[in-house]
């Protein structure tokens, strides 16, 4: 397959991000604009559903442009009233493990957008998966300049003092555009 046919096809991505409803509105931009670029390349967004925001900017872009996006609950985030209204296919899980057992199965790629303890928690579980897993789905770590500078720099202590390998270095990249976070799939 070529790589503009590949490129061409719709994938299922991953996006997550904070829910803060109090979130810097630079970021909240970002997560409008992330939004926007998956749901006009006709791709489908995985994503927890919730109303608040980065990734509720994200959310509400997407349906805007008449996205697909699926809700992936498990049981502790099936409050109604955090979950965006508009969307309409809702997957929904008794277990955070068998939540993210399905994402890590049905997304193709994943993309992190800035955001809080909970967004790192689903950041370190999708690292992990990558790195002990045979397939090779692309994750992209979305922010601002500078957002995930520390946590680049702790990776590279770690490749630095021999407790990662230069394998598990390239587990992830870093983006600061929506279109370079697309363009790298």
């Amino acid at each position: 397959m070529s790589r503009r046919k590949k490129k061409d096809r719709q994938m299922k991505i991953f996006v997550f991000g904070g829910v803060s409803a109090t979130a810097d509105p630079e970021l909240l931009h970002l997560g409008e604009r992330i939004g926007s670029a998956i749901a006009v390349a006709k791709h489908t967004m995985l994503c927890g559903g919730r109303t608040n925001g980065v990734i509720g900017s994200a959310i509400k872009a997407a349906i805007a442009e008449d996205g697909a996006v699926i809700a992936v609950l498990d049981r502790s985030m099936m409050n109604n009233e955090r979950l965006y209204r508009g969307i309409r296919d809702v997957q929904s899980f008794e277990t955070t493990e068998q939540r993210r057992n399905y994402v890590n199965q049905e997304a193709e790629r994943f993309i992190a957008l800035p955001g809080g303890f909970g967004t790192l928690s689903e950041l370190t579980d999708i690292i992990e998966r990558r790195r002990i897993a045979s397939d090779q789905k692309p994750l992209m770590l979305l922010g601002p300049a500078g957002f995930w500078q520390g946590l680049q720099v702790m990776v590279d202590s770690m490749y630095s003092g021999s407790l990662i390998s230069l394998k598990d270095r390239s587990l992830f990249r870093y983006a600061s555009t929506p279109e370079q976070a697309l363009d790298a799939f």
